[in-house]
């Protein structure tokens, strides 16, 4: 398609449903990846080569700093110069860092537009393709230039961009009124989908993908975090992946040594009763998060999921009781620990928050209060009599912070033309209107 500013927006990153993409992205080895679901390992991300998890760690934090900063390759090249020269990505071996570079970010960017075409609802029909056409354009995506599909169409299902290693096609979302007003036509995905093209002269090809391309990974990518979200999976339990780290390897206290510390005193009168109502629980989940959620300890917003209150009445007694300690759990926890988790289906990072209370009376063990977020959404609080096999099932993968350490890894990155989230982030439109709580 030929350059013409009307037809080619371009809305530069960051954005920040292409940094919510990434942030949800767990990095694997490939001998991890392979362990996992086809649909899992959408979730995931590995580099072929890397065995090392701190390598493909450093490649996947230097991606989420191009994607949610906007930063060149240069830039990112940079960020990962320890990894090209130990794996000797340079010269004539260049292309590998392209490559990673490239398509990652077409995926994150493409991904991103898919959800802001979704939420623009009816007055985006239409979707038009969107080939670069120059002379490295594979000619099965050059034979799809200009072509328009209604924006439900399976065509979308097996071509929404990127569709192979380094593929800069993209997507243009258009009303109906548009469509006819430039002279086009919606077509038939029937008439395209595995039949052959002409892509030069006397010479067909059948209208493929590349391998490893042909699905939507973009609607696959938001539809399962919204279920995972709001609680409407019917999944099976996450556990986390085998094989974590854990505070042995972070040289973290024992339950033992961590009971020998000055902590809090337990109020018990601050507890819910075990049988309370769901007005009752209702109530606290607002005295919680109020309208604008809780500011943690990384300097992030965490909102309630939207069925918070379902969710508890559901669950054991011990996840009801500890409910008016969950503000303080977010905001001035113990620990925080990072962990991929699976369900042999899909795989989430889950952040764990873990704060004790001092035992109250002879032979008490003290309470261990746990909260438990995906993303920004707070997905469940547990409150536990401290045991060793509770704590060590919590502290697992990386930890994020520690108290009376200097270990707070993460930074908030969500970013808005340079901007952190840690100076009083406003809470994103869309998760209000998922997340909100459902009394």
């Amino acid at each position: 398609m030929s350059v013409d500013a009307t037809l080619q927006p371009w809305e530069p990153l960051p954005f920040v449903e292409a940094a919510d993409f990434w942030r949800a992205k767990v990095p694997l080895t490939a001998e991890r990846v392979q362990s996992l679901s086809a649909a899992a390992r959408e979730r995931a991300f590995t580099v072929a080569g890397l065995a090392k998890q701190r390598m493909v760690e450093s490649v996947f934090t230097g991606l989420q700093q191009a994607i949610e900063a906007g930063e060149s390759f240069g830039e990112f090249k940079n960020r990962i110069r320890e990894v090209i020269a130990e794996k000797g990505w340079t010269g004539q071996r260049d292309f590998r860092v392209q490559t990673i570079f490239r398509t990652n970010i077409q995926t994150a960017y493409n991904t991103g537009r898919w959800q802001q075409i979704q939420e623009a609802g009816d007055a985006l029909e239409f979707l038009q393709y969107d080939a670069v056409g120059d002379s490295r354009t594979r000619p099965t995506h050059a034979a799809l230039d200009g072509k328009v599909f209604r924006k439900d169409s399976p065509f979308w299902q097996e071509w929404y961009p990127p569709n192979g290693f380094n593929c800069r096609c993209t997507v243009r979302a258009m009303s109906k009124a548009e469509m006819e007003a430039r002279g086009l036509k919606a077509e038939d995905a029937g008439d395209y989908l595995g039949k052959p093209v002409t892509v030069g002269p006397g010479r067909d090809q059948v209208l493929l993908p590349d391998p490893g391309f042909g699905s939507n990974s973009a609607q696959n990518f938001w539809e399962g975090l919204a279920a995972a979200a709001t609680g409407r999976s019917g999944k099976p339990l996450l556990v986390p992946l085998p094989g974590l780290p854990g505070a042995k390897e972070e040289s973290r206290p024992t339950l033992a040594q961590i009971q020998g510390r000055a902590l809090p005193a337990l109020d018990r009168s601050r507890l819910l009763p075990a049988d309370s109502p769901r007005e009752t629980i209702a109530a606290g989940v607002r005295e919680v998060f109020g309208s604008q959620g809780v500011i943690d300890a990384l300097g992030d917003r965490v909102l309630p999921r939207g069925d918070l209150v379902t969710h508890l009445m559901r669950k054991p007694r011990n996840h009801v009781v500890g409910l008016p300690l969950l503000g303080e759990v977010l905001r001035e926890p113990y620990e925080v620990w990072l962990t991929p988790m699976t369900n042999g289906q899909q795989v989430v990072l889950r952040k764990h928050y873990i704060k004790f209370w001092a035992p109250d009376g002879a032979g008490e063990s003290g309470m261990l209060v746990v909260a438990e977020v995906d993303g920004a959404v707070c997905q469940t609080v547990t409150a536990y009599l401290a045991s060793a096999s509770h704590l060590d099932r919590k502290r697992l993968g990386k930890l994020l912070f520690g108290s009376g350490t200097d270990t707070r890894t993460h930074r908030a990155t969500t970013r808005r033309q340079g901007t952190s989230c840690v100076e009083s982030p406003a809470p994103h439109p869309r998760q209000t209107q998922l997340y909100g709580v459902v009394p």
